[in-house]
């Protein structure tokens, strides 16, 4: 990672928040220009399409910058324009995932929930060009229709000085726009930049190539991760609450979301963080939540359904609200436990089966290494009722070979249950739906109703 002098603050909240920056105007007038832009198809020529996006480039009169404004076009289904926003496009964390170009983005002011001064760093192209960097100045603009936009551009100021090593960049415009269109949001992302210092025709034309496709990457994204949480946007309403900042790290074992606020001079305000359950916390169907800092300035309520909403109860605290994946607990045995190992033994000996694998979760519970191809058997393979699913007589997806167990099945009615108890049902209930010694040899229908019997559980 390329070293700077320069560091995110902790509370970037400039005083008197909220309130314009001195960029207000112009970045208004960036909002303008691309508006009119793809408003008209005059100058532009059309690329075709790459990845489900629509492209485009067009070269400005008298513009000595050899990077052309660049266009990007595709619908994003089953989305809101707020939640792509913020939960996609806008998070740094979630911008590395589909901006190959990023190396790190911070904020250095907050002037309001809206508009921020953001220093970035992007990378240089081995043996083409050294990485450079931007200062700028970034604004959110949401309509009351839904249509929702992030504008960005570049400023000079004494708070984000050259870096030695680095070619400052200057960024001529950078827009998103997000439009709805029924349950789905139109996409469009237009671009210009000039990379400053010595510039390869190769890097010209990677950019204007790369770029645009940006919103295809960040749609993809999204299908397959679904959107970080962020702080749902009140067109009608804007707290006393100081939005100090929102940060994710999408690394999939943490996918932690953390909001640091300071309550404003209204006493019992509300704001509410949106979080994924259709995709980013699909699997544990929730979240733990925990307070830092002042945890007695808010009460935290989650409904469980996607939605935590926060209310001040003391004036000026500042306090971090954080999100992780809920949290599903297994009891391991002892290993000094005979039937744990007349479990792992008899797991063993039906390993020996060509083409059965153990689901990593039911592997660790009975102390059983994973087979070397086992990610390429879990995509091939059928797998069990996904546990929040599952109920009472709900029946397990049909078995086949390569057959994956999934032990945390019954999890959603007694998530405390014995991972060995579980085990050793679910070994002898298939074992008792075959008449031949290789238990696994034809499939057949398991329900949860005859784990459960074999645990005597209600």
């Amino acid at each position: 990672m390329t070293r700077t002098a320069i560091h995110e603050p902790e509370l970037p909240a400039v005083e008197g928040y909220p309130r314009n920056s001195p960029w207000s105007a112009e970045i208004d007038r960036v909002r303008e220009h691309i508006l009119a832009e793809l408003a008209t198809q005059d100058g532009w020529t059309d690329l075709g399409e790459k990845q489900g996006v629509k492209l485009a480039k067009k070269y400005r009169e008298h513009d000595s910058n050899p990077v052309p404004i660049v266009r990007g076009e595709t619908l994003v289904e089953n989305v809101e324009p707020y939640a792509f926003l913020a939960g996609v496009c806008q998070p740094p964390g979630m911008r590395k995932l589909w901006d190959p170009r990023t190396e790190e983005g911070m904020m250095l002011q907050r002037y309001s929930r809206n508009e921020v001064l953001f220093y970035a760093i992007t990378k240089g192209k081995r043996f083409i060009a050294s990485p450079r960097d931007l200062a700028g100045i970034q604004k959110d603009y949401v309509e009351a229709d839904g249509t929702c936009m992030i504008i960005q551009t570049s400023v000079n100021t004494d708070d984000i000085p050259e870096q030695p090593h680095m070619q400052r960049a200057t960024l001529d415009m950078s827009g998103w726009v997000f439009k709805p269109e029924g349950p789905h949001t139109r996409c469009y992302y237009i671009f210009q930049i000039a990379l400053g210092g010595s510039i390869p025709s190769k890097l010209v034309s990677m950019v204007a190539a790369e770029t645009p496709l940006c919103t295809g990457r960040a749609r993809d994204l999204y299908y397959e991760r679904g959107h970080a949480p962020y702080v749902r946007h009140d067109v009608k309403h804007e707290p006393s609450i100081i939005f100090q900042s929102e940060s994710f790290d999408p690394d999939l074992a943490k996918r932690e979301y953390r909001c640091t606020v300071t309550t404003g001079s209204q006493i019992g305000e509300t704001f509410e963080i949106a979080y994924d359950l259709d995709r980013m916390y699909r699997q544990e169907r929730g979240v733990d939540v925990t307070v830092a800092g002042d945890s007695d300035a808010v009460q935290v309520q989650d409904d469980g359904e996607g939605t935590l909403r926060i209310k001040t109860v003391t004036a000026g605290r500042t306090l971090s609200v954080m999100l992780r994946p809920r949290t599903l607990h297994l009891l391991k045995p002892l290993p000094s436990d005979d039937r744990f190992r007349r479990i792992r033994k008899a797991f063993s000996e039906s390993l020996e089966v060509p083409g059965t694998f153990l689901h990593p979760h039911f592997a660790n519970s009975i102390g059983h290494p994973l087979p070397d191809n086992f990610d390429r058997a879990k995509a091939a393979a059928p797998v069990f009722a996904s546990p929040l699913e599952a109920g009472p007589h709900t029946p397990a997806r049909r078995l086949s070979s390569p057959l994956l167990i999934l032990a945390s099945f019954p999890l959603a009615v007694r998530p405390r249950i014995n991972s060995a108890s579980l085990a050793w049902a679910i070994f002898r209930t298939l074992k008792s739906a075959h008449t031949s010694s290789s238990i696994f040899q034809r499939p057949r229908r398991l329900s949860y109703a005859s784990i459960a019997q074999r645990l005597s559980m209600p």
